[in-house]
């Protein structure tokens, strides 16, 4: 059964007590499900009437509660509760055993990708089917508005008589419709098959409801651009038959047949229907006051044939209808277009701009484009600024592709680009279109904008899957792949990204098994003091991995792809506990330095999780020092100020890798950090070039002489220790006194001295 039911009343909708209820019912096994459907819909009101929520627990008790209440008019039904199959035997009862056949019955399912058997949804007329994921708040209320509408339209009717029977089984056709053009196309053919009349007609609704709610005219004046005040006579012809084809589009007062335009204005004027002879002129008028008339003219008298009482019901079923689709129309509009640069959004290019492209061309190119380091400038400048970036954004993008593409921002900084034909831009010049030449905001603001571009092929007659949703996965692989290789890039996608990806999604499965099961081990690479007979005055924490299949899988490859997959947080957060568990073990040990990922460092939550688990061991901040990379500090103000934030709790700062990436001596006299530790690149570079020694002597006296410690990393020959001494190191770390050990076993040879 459609989401979409015909709407029969006997007359005009009254104005309903306020102490009546639309009663509906939550059978769900998971509280949560219950307070979140609640929240969502509070103070909701359908057709001048509350929702009371009556609430189950299981397929049990949902039973008792519908046989105790015969007036529930929806129930949310989980599939899954005590058995697999709990909620849809419900159903079955609460059709078969119940004989209740008013109740709408929608079906919900926390398990992406279950949906019941075909048979189930007929046998027991279940409403809608839909995931729990999918219910977002607008999407929950217009299923539960269209079931309400449904229950309150059957309870209304006693289905006696043939007629009605006829326009209730056509129901299920004609608003199964969301577009307001062919649901009016489906009213034209079903007034023809009620009374068994052949006939051609006209559909002529108003641009606009003469008494709107405040938020449709906000809505109308904002969005639409509708002039309220001009209603009146703006009516247009969204519907014809055959006979009146030429008509489509056509404002009324344009109509050129005078008989046609003079009796729909009589019924419009008159607010009632008009039956003479071969014509009639049926007169609809929503609850909103949307206006409309449906013209039928017939070379044979039809007086006789119309049934006055089933027409008059035909016709408020047919308005409320209208009300319904224009309704719906409305909120598709809101689901499918972006807010901030009013192109389609994601649900828009999935649902209508690519469709629309693929189904009226053979070739077309979809791609995705990502504005280079876009939360930069948020965090400078603000959202408010950002929002005109993108608005400025869409604009160049309308420049440089040919006008019949479709753009879509996807979310934040990816944008889409659905572009039909072969006469898609070359990639080269599309990069230098959007990156070389400035982006002008309205404020006269200059802007350069770096893009990484991701691109998937639909070419029909080929093997390749190019459904909508496969275009898009497609593409979003190839963006992924150009950003691990260069931003600014582009990739087209082929098939063996997939295979990559494949082995990427199973490699990150087995990952995030090993954090829950602490199969990831912990080891140490100490420093030492070569002024102290190379005393060892603290240890850099190592994680390493070693799958009981695989073996051993380099940290090159997966810390990588923790950070690509946001799993970089759970990452440190494993370390620093299983550090702490050690230390707690073996508090005379030198202290540890920990690494401290660049997304970790950005999470608003990271101070209160490290004081958790510091508390949780009796760990003290002296016994634990944090490692930054300097991509860090490159990564935004948020980052920084946890930075200080965590200095300011007395967590010793270090600085690795120094000289590898973004090196700026600036970093460290406005940064809270205490130890700079010097990359091994330099170390390399000795042998290659006398600057290489000038330059690691001066960066050594510069760190010294601000106050800062130094630890040299890389130290594997006796001679490149023998330099950083008499540059003035004291501090190394490298594989000439320790390489990286298990911690336990670095435990037993310390203790053994």
């Amino acid at each position: 059964m459609s989401d979409f039911f015909l709407n029969i009343v006997e007359d005009e909708p009254q104005a309903l007590s306020p102490e009546k209820v639309w009663k509906v019912a939550v059978i769900d096994d998971e509280e949560s499900v219950h307070q979140a459907t609640k929240l969502a819909l509070a103070n909701t009101h359908i057709m001048g009437r509350k929702l009371e929520f009556l609430n189950a627990y299981s397929a049990k008790d949902g039973l008792a509660l519908l046989s105790a209440h015969s007036d529930i008019a929806v129930v949310l039904l989980d599939v899954v509760m005590e058995t697999p199959e709990a909620g849809l035997g419900l159903a079955k009862a609460i059709r078969h055993d119940l004989r209740n056949f008013h109740t709408q019955i929608i079906l919900r399912t926390g398990q992406p990708g279950y949906a019941p058997e075909e048979s189930v949804i007929t046998d027991y007329e279940v409403n809608d089917y839909k995931t729990k994921s999918e219910l977002t708040r607008t999407k929950l209320f217009s299923a539960v508005y269209t079931a309400v509408r449904a229950y309150q339209n059957l309870t209304s009717l006693a289905a006696g008589r043939e007629g009605l029977r006829k326009i209730i089984d056509s129901a299920s056709t004609l608003f199964q419709e969301r577009s307001i053009a062919k649901f009016s196309e489906g009213a034209l053919e079903q007034i023809n098959a009620l009374f068994n009349i052949n006939s051609d007609g006209i559909f002529c609704v108003s641009s606009a409801p003469k008494n709107p709610s405040p938020e449709l005219a906000q809505y109308l004046t904002q969005h639409k651009h509708v002039d309220l005040s001009e209603v009146d006579n703006d009516f247009r012809v969204i519907a014809t038959s055959t006979g009146y084809r030429d008509l489509f589009g056509v404002p009324l007062q344009q109509i050129p047949k005078k008989e046609v335009r003079q009796l729909i204005n009589r019924a419009l004027t008159t607010k009632s229907h008009v039956i003479e002879d071969h014509h009639i002129a049926l007169y609809l008028d929503t609850p909103s006051t949307w206006q409309a008339c449906i013209y039928l003219h017939s070379q044979q008298d039809i007086t006789d044939k119309v049934d006055h009482e089933i027409l008059k019901v035909f016709a408020s079923n047919i308005a409320l209808g209208l009300e319904n689709t224009k309704f719906l129309t409305q909120l598709a509009d809101t689901a499918y277009k972006d807010d901030v640069t009013s192109c389609y959004n994601r649900n828009g290019l999935m649902e209508r701009a690519i469709p629309e492209v693929i189904d009226s061309n053979d070739h077309a190119v979809l791609y995705l484009l990502d504005i280079d380091y876009f939360h930069e400038i948020t965090e400078a400048l603000g959202f408010e600024y950002g929002n005109r970036v993108l608005n400025s954004f869409a604009d160049k993008l309308k420049d440089a592709f040919p006008s019949d593409a479709m753009i879509a921002r996807m979310h934040s900084d990816v944008f889409a680009v659905i572009v039909p034909g072969h006469g898609q831009p070359p990639i080269k010049r599309l990069i230098e279109h959007c990156s070389n030449q400035p982006l002008i905001l309205e404020n006269g603001d200059a802007l350069r904008l770096g893009v990484t571009i991701g691109l998937s092929i639909h070419q029909e007659g080929t093997q390749a899957d190019t459904t909508p949703e496969s275009l898009i996965r497609h593409a979003e692989v190839a963006l992924n792949k150009s950003k691990e290789q260069r931003r600014g890039s582009a990739t087209t996608y082929d098939e063996s990204l997939d295979a990559g990806s494949l082995e990427r999604l199973n490699l990150l499965s087995e990952l995030r098994r090993a954090l829950s099961s602490n199969e990831l081990e912990l080891y140490v690479q100490p420093q030492v003091d070569i002024s102290q007979q190379c005393k060892v005055v603290g240890m850099e924490v190592l994680l390493r991995w070693h799958h009981p299949i695989l073996g051993n899988i380099s940290p090159g490859v997966f810390v990588p792809l923790a950070e690509r997959s946001g799993l970089a947080y759970e990452l440190d957060l494993y370390v620093l506990r299983h550090s702490c568990s050690l230390v707690r073990q073996h508090p005379d040990l030198p202290p540890v330095s920990i690494n401290l990922s660049a997304m970790s460092l950005d999470r608003g939550e990271l101070l209160d999780d490290f004081a958790s688990i510091m508390e949780r061991f009796h760990i003290t901040t002296k016994q634990i020092s944090l490692e930054v990379t300097e991509g860090c500090l490159i990564k935004g103000n948020s980052a920084l100020t946890n930075l200080q934030r965590l200095s300011d709790a007395g967590w010793d700062i270090h600085l690795d890798d120094f000289g590898s990436g973004y090196s700026s001596l600036n970093y460290l006299l406005r940064l809270p950090i205490s130890t700079v530790k010097i990359d091994r690149l330099f170390i390399l570079e000795l042998k290659k070039t006398q600057h290489a020694a000038t330059l690691l002597t001066g960066i050594i006296g510069i760190i010294l002489n601000i106050g800062k410690r130094v630890v040299v990393e890389g130290i594997e020959t006796q001679d490149q220790n023998d330099f950083v001494a008499n540059a003035g190191a004291e501090v190394v770390q490298g594989f000439l006194h320790y390489r990286p050990v298990p911690f336990l076993s670095f435990v037993d040879e310390y203790k053994s001295h």
